[in-house]
């Protein structure tokens, strides 16, 4: 029999979706909601570990989806989504195309000049996230991924005075025309660790 594989879970997550579907304002306010003292939700994060009891309860007293609760995607309940979801978060599908791995990205922490929800992909590896706008190609100062979608190499960009682009690691600097061969994945609109 194959060994299952461990599944990473993100509890800070968990337990704001907790406070979103219960209605409450804060940790104290979900603490005292379940029956923990405020620190026992601070344990909970630093275990990095909740119960299914303390999930469940959340589940059926607050109409909640598990999937939901869990992972962060899908509709709060059957037939009901979100309106969290739809106002504050954008979803992100990743940049290597898997089907249903889905993101939901905080829209605020995004330029409003990014906004093109079709074009953005997230690449992740490890805790390491990187939001990309693969409609902007055309490389300019900024962080740029390059080579292609399964694995894309990111970097820093300056361009010259003289329109040639230096790419941080690369002595030379590259013409757009050479860089062009490498190929543009697009822009990085944002970067950040995943908790």
């Amino acid at each position: 029999m194959a060994k299952l594989k461990s599944v990473e879970m993100d509890v800070v997550g968990v337990v704001n979706r907790m406070i979103e579907v219960s209605g409450s304002n804060n940790y104290a306010q979900l603490a005292s909601l379940l029956g923990l003292s405020p620190s026992a939700i601070n344990q909970i994060e630093k275990r990095q570990s909740i119960s299914l009891h303390l999930l469940l309860l959340i589940v059926k007293n607050f109409n909640c989806s598990l999937d939901y609760l869990v992972y962060g995607h899908g509709p709060i309940s059957a037939g009901h989504t979100s309106a969290l979801a739809d106002e504050s978060y954008i979803e992100i599908e990743p940049l290597h195309g898997e089907e249903g791995k889905a993101i939901l990205f905080i829209k605020k922490l995004l330029p409003e000049s990014e906004m093109i929800e079709d074009s953005l992909k997230f690449h992740a590896v490890g805790k390491k996230l990187w939001i990309i706008n693969i409609a902007d190609q055309n490389v300019v100062d900024g962080t740029f991924a390059f080579g292609d979608s399964i694995r894309p190499v990111i970097c820093e960009c300056r361009v010259q005075w003289d329109g040639k682009v230096i790419i941080e690691g690369d002595d030379k600097p590259k013409t757009i025309d050479e860089i062009k061969t490498v190929g543009v994945v697009g822009k990085v609109v944002w970067h950040g660790y995943a908790k």
